[in-house]
């Protein structure tokens, strides 16, 4: 073999391992913080994406997971919740695993529909999941053969107005969801991720649609997360209350995931929820919260990301994008027009912004200006599921299927 084609064959087969080895495996990334680790994103943007792969996919909100080779996923079919896992490099179904999951949809949340909103979690060779019901499931990731699931709507009778929506936090062993039950004091509740024995409850009050997130803040490793109508703090080890914080928006909408920074947290609701860095603190044997700013920046369901010691979200209503200095909440700008929902990805010094009209958007992340790069139409149905980046790929869930985009790669004309 000439020297020329060695050199190809490697440089194919360390592109395939990077590639490989790239992983998204859970709600908003690698950390739960919308930031990309290890992309391998063009600085020049191609026109159009180029397509490696696409699949049909059933209805639902489930943002696309990338870990170990495969892609999983939920959808509904008829009466069925239905996990799928695809293999990442071909977009060729690798197993599903569907069960009834009857779910009868209330007036008031009708348009949203009865499919499943909630992205699976893969830690340890597992798949979690959670149903629009209520269902939490384990799946082994090899083949999909169920571990062991548990209803907690059934248990509990505690799925919020629009459906259960909150991905679930795998750590320390443990899956911890905001499940809400406030007459038996387990807002927040913890299963073994083992085999889904009920470890601890904490926080009374009802459920929230948030996804948790965990980090180490005032000396403890702590679960941080919205419940109904509260911001809280939890030993991760056995839950034990640590703080909790007022936050009250209409229809219990707590919704948007938490963001750690440093010693903070900033969380973020609809309407006069606005934006609030707080700063869990030690008081003897108290964790006490303190309040860094409050800034009248209301977001709804498009969680923030903090990329070059700035803040960036969409703002509730508006639908536009707006940029904090993070030290002080004082605004850096505000401009576009992302509407109702964008998903918003942080890929080294740019941000990604998925629209849910389909138009993806590349930005500077810069708190100086809004300085655009690139703005593609990746898809014409509407795109509510979470943008997916692992390496030099896209994963985008639209109305009707999912695709897969390597940038590395050349569009076909």
């Amino acid at each position: 073999m000439s020297q020329r084609l060695v050199a190809f064959a490697w440089s194919a087969w360390i592109g395939a391992a990077a590639c490989a080895g790239a992983e998204w495996p859970q709600w908003r990334g690698p950390n739960r913080d919308g930031i990309a680790a290890g992309a391998d994103l063009p600085s020049k943007w191609p026109e159009r994406l180029p397509i490696l792969w696409e699949t049909a996919a059933g209805p639902g909100y489930s943002t696309p997971v990338i870990a170990g080779g495969k892609v999983f996923f939920m959808e509904r079919a008829g009466g069925d919740e239905v996990y799928r896992a695809l293999d990442a490099d071909t977009g060729k179904e690798v197993w599903r695993h569907a069960y009834p999951a009857p779910y009868k949809v209330r007036p008031e949340s009708a348009r949203h529909g009865d499919s499943p909103k909630s992205t699976t979690t893969v830690a340890d060779g597992r798949v979690f999941g959670f149903g629009i019901s209520g269902i939490l499931t384990a799946l082994a990731a090899a083949d999909g053969k169920l571990l062991w699931r548990r209803d907690l709507n059934a248990e509990f009778a505690s799925i919020p107005t629009f459906g259960a929506a909150a991905s679930p936090l795998v750590a320390g062993g443990l899956v911890v969801l905001p499940v809400g039950h406030a007459e038996s004091g387990g807002a927040l509740m913890a299963f073994l991720a083992a085999d889904g024995t009920n470890v601890w409850r904490s926080v009374r009050d009802g459920p929230s649609y948030c996804s948790p997130i965990v980090a180490d803040l005032a000396g403890v490793r702590q679960v941080i997360s919205f419940t109904a109508k509260h911001v809280a703090g939890v030993a991760l080890a056995d839950g034990r209350e640590l703080w909790t914080y007022p936050f009250v928006v209409p229809w219990d909408e707590t919704i948007v995931t938490p963001i750690a920074w440093k010693d903070r947290v900033i969380v973020a609701g609809r309407d006069k929820g606005g934006t609030r860095m707080l700063r869990p603190r030690r008081d003897g044997d108290r964790v006490v919260i303190e309040e860094v700013w409050v800034r009248d920046a209301p977001v709804y369901m498009s969680s923030p990301v903090i990329a070059a010691g700035a803040y960036f979200a969409i703002e509730h209503k508006t639908g536009r994008l707006f940029c904090l200095n993070i030290e002080d909440g004082s605004l850096a700008w505000k401009t576009g027009e992302f509407g109702d929902y964008a998903s918003l990805v942080v890929a080294g010094d740019r941000i990604l912004i998925l629209d849910a009209g389909g138009k993806l958007t590349v930005i500077e992340a810069t708190p100086q200006a809004y300085r655009e790069i690139a703005s593609i139409r990746a898809s014409d149905a509407p795109t509510w599921a979470h943008l997916a980046v692992a390496g030099s790929r896209l994963y985008i869930r639209d109305a009707t299927r999912i695709l897969c985009s390597d940038l590395r790669r050349t569009p076909s004309p």
